[in-house]
């Protein structure tokens, strides 16, 4: 069962904030992400939420910048992928 902690609400908020601020610092992924049709930003979005730990959800982050300024367009190549 999960406690309510107001520390880890405060910090889940500030940790939604930081893809957009990330985002935002790099143009090419900035542009990229603008490009995109909105069912494929979802798919980045459910990417990166769907991680249950900070860190794995930290290096989504990194990552979806990363392939999104080098043009990939999702973040799966395969169509089974359960968030298609």
């Amino acid at each position: 069962m999960l406690a309510y902690n107001k520390d880890s609400v405060r910090f889940a908020s500030q940790a939604a904030a930081g893809p957009r601020s990330r985002l935002a610092s790099n143009s090419q992924a900035l542009e990229a992400r603008e490009d995109i049709s909105s069912v494929a930003r979802n798919e980045w979005i459910y990417w990166i939420e769907s991680a249950k730990k900070v860190d794995t959800r930290t290096r989504r982050i990194e990552r979806a910048i990363e392939d999104l300024s080098r043009g990939k367009r999702r973040p799966c190549c395969w169509p089974g992928c359960r968030h298609r």
